[in-house]
């Protein structure tokens, strides 16, 4: 259980920067007026937690990483803390259009990107090309 809390750690680590990484080029990508750099975190890390569950409910990926990616990794990093917060910003600054937008978009895309990733997992654990490069470690 210390070596799964490890990996934990480390993966929310990796997350977290990889947070910051693709949220600070967003930034100089398409400015602060919307939170798009939010926005994108959490509908990829919608797709690939679905995408990962998929694979490891099809047993493609041994059961023993499922805490260390989905909740480490993807739990570092995604984000809804930043997510409540920026829409908060958005009402106090009575961008209402981006609010709106923000609040349904990021809602249903990342239902859609869950929906979206457990059917590629399904499609990847199916083809029989794939099929044979399930991956078990531990």
């Amino acid at each position: 259980m210390f070596i799964q809390i490890i990996g934990i750690a480390i993966a929310g680590a990796v997350g977290t920067v990889m947070r910051y990484v693709l949220t600070y080029f967003s930034v100089l990508l398409f400015g602060v007026g919307f939170p798009v750099g939010t926005m994108a975190v959490n509908l990829i890390g919608a797709f690939l937690f679905g995408l990962v569950a998929g694979l490891i409910a099809n047993g493609f990926i041994a059961a023993y990483w499922q805490t260390i990616i989905l909740t480490g990794l993807l739990g570092g990093f995604t984000t809804f803390s930043a997510f409540a917060y920026e829409n908060q910003q958005l009402i106090a600054n009575q961008k209402y259009l981006y609010f709106t937008i923000n609040l349904f978009g990021q809602n249903i895309l990342g239902i859609a990107a869950i929906i979206l990733g457990l059917y590629l997992a399904n499609l990847i654990t199916t083809h029989t090309i794939w099929a044979s490069l399930k991956i078990h470690f531990l």
